[in-house]
Parts: structure tokens; sequence; C-alpha cells
């Protein structure tokens, strides 16, 4: 090359240069794709953020499903409980009738 034209070239150390082609001597090698299956997907970090949220959002539907189940059966519990307090309340009543009429009879 003349002196000339090497003035119009950047250096190559120089950072602010518009990147070259191939050097000289060093044949041009297209892009290609991913070479193996896991190049092109995302760091281990970040596959193990994402691994950690789905976990989290697994679990907070858990949880939910959970506190659904947990209502309900408190509801069932409640609903049990007051037909057996109503049944009490009832047999309840029924003693004492069983016993005036009891009384009655013998005369007490």
């Amino acid at each position: 090359m003349m002196r000339g034209d090497n003035a119009m070239m950047p250096e190559r150390n120089d950072p602010h240069a518009a990147p070259q082609g191939p050097s000289e001597g060093q044949p041009h090698v297209p892009a290609r794709g991913p070479r193996s299956p896991l190049e092109g997907r995302q760091s281990p970090g970040t596959l193990r953020a994402g691994e950690i949220a789905a976990a989290r959002q697994r679990a907070s539907e858990a949880q939910q499903r959970a506190m659904g189940d947990l209502r309900d059966s408190i509801d069932y519990l409640r609903v049990s409980v007051k037909a057996l307090v109503h049944d009490l309340e009832a047999t309840r009543r029924e003693k004492a009738a069983l016993e005036r009429q009891l009384r009655d009879l013998r005369g007490w």
C-alpha cells in the first residue's frame, strides 16, 4: 500500500474505528446460527431466575387453591355445626316434653 492510502485508514487500535472485514489473508467466515442446541438460549442465571419465578407462580396458585379449599371446608363445618346445634336443641325439647309426660302419667 502507498503511504497516502494509510493516512485515510483508521488505526487498528483506534476504538472509534469502524469494524473492518476479515484481515488480508484470512478467509471470510459467514455468520452461522447456534452451534449447539443450548447456544443462543438464555444464560443459566436467567434460566434460574425464570425457573424461580415459575416455581413461585405455581406455589402461589397452589396456595390459593389450598386457601379456597380451606374456606370451603370451614363453610361446610359451620353448616354442620349449625345442624348439630339445631338437632341438640330439638333433642333437649323432646326430652323435656317426654319427662313432663312421664311425670303426668306417674302422678308426681
